[in-house]
């Protein structure tokens, strides 16, 4: 369930943990957030409502299903560790990119600016405060 609301929260997206339902939310959200197939939310929302059983009625899970469980978690674990390394791949990638580009911008500006020639007998290195904007 915690990586299911680590996947939305790194959406931009919550639940609200005020209200009935919301590990449920997180879990059939995880085909959006983080690409798992149906097949995987439905075991996962199985294995959620079993924890819920044995959490407010006492019902006892089978070994079986606790070895279901930790399949399904690392799994997931490994879907989202996946989905987490290639978006921040992404972003470090948009992040250089911007980068560079207000680099290049930079360059242009001030060869735009230092072209222009200064108010002062025309030199081009004037240090006055007036010609600044200019250089």
């Amino acid at each position: 369930m915690q990586l299911a609301m680590l996947a939305l929260h790194a959406h931009g997206y919550r639940t609200l943990t005020s209200r009935s339902g919301h590990h449920q939310t997180a879990i059939q959200t995880l085909s959006k957030t983080v690409g798992l197939s149906a097949e995987g939310v439905i075991v996962l929302d199985a294995l959620r409502k079993q924890r819920n059983l044995s959490d407010y009625s006492g019902d006892l899970v089978s070994d079986s299903a606790v070895r279901a469980c930790i399949e399904s978690a690392t799994e997931l674990l490994s879907d989202v560790k996946q989905w987490l390394v290639w978006w921040w791949t992404i972003g470090i990638t948009l992040i250089v990119f911007i980068l560079i580009f207000k680099q290049i911008r930079a360059k242009n500006v001030n060869k735009n600016r230092s072209s222009r020639n200064c108010k002062h007998r025309g030199a081009r290195n004037c240090h006055k405060i007036c010609c600044k904007a200019f250089h």
